[in-house]
């Protein structure tokens, strides 16, 4: 599985390559651990379930707090708005994004918010004891992006749960 870093690095040797005038790459990053202030972190639901910022640092992949969503039936997400700077956004500019999970099947998703229609195929974990890193693949970007990551929709009356944490948006232009 690649890795932010790997794609990101894809795109500045096709940048550096694809261009007959002088060649430059910037990167923008914006990065979430959900340290620190996480009210721009929302929590959405769809039939049952719910989620929150644990505190619990034994279920973060690093710091001290991760997103914990869970269902029964439906689903439920935790998200929230990345504004991507005006600079940045150009015909050329291509975005990636990741998050890690746990737990059982979750996905995490990429939207652009004036359309809300999804810029990338879902990305999912299909479930693990451990964090592993989902990543979205490469877009062009949008002034502004959703990411939500949620945990899978669930049969009616099975517990479905997922931890996420660390996420990233990076930006080359």
């Amino acid at each position: 599985m690649k890795s932010i870093k790997s794609l990101i690095s894809g795109l500045v040797v096709s940048s550096a390559v694809g261009f007959a005038a002088s060649a430059h790459a910037s990167l923008m990053q914006f990065s979430a651990g959900l340290e620190g202030d996480t009210s721009a972190w929302g929590v959405y639901t769809y039939l049952s379930g719910g989620g929150y910022v644990d505190t619990n640092s034994v279920n973060a992949r690093t710091g001290s707090k991760s997103g914990f969503v869970y269902s029964t039936t439906g689903w439920s997400g935790i998200g929230r708005n990345i504004v991507v700077p005006s600079y940045n956004v150009r015909n050329y500019t291509t975005c990636a994004a990741g998050i890690y999970s746990k737990g059982l099947a979750s996905y995490f998703e990429v939207i652009d918010t004036a359309t809300w229609t999804y810029l990338r195929p879902l990305a999912h974990n299909s479930g693990s004891t451990s964090y592993k890193q989902i990543l979205s693949g490469t877009w062009n970007a949008r002034p502004q992006v959703y990411f939500r990551y949620v945990a899978a929709a669930s049969a009616v009356g099975s517990f479905t749960y997922a931890y996420a944490d660390d996420a990233v948006l990076q930006c080359l232009y």
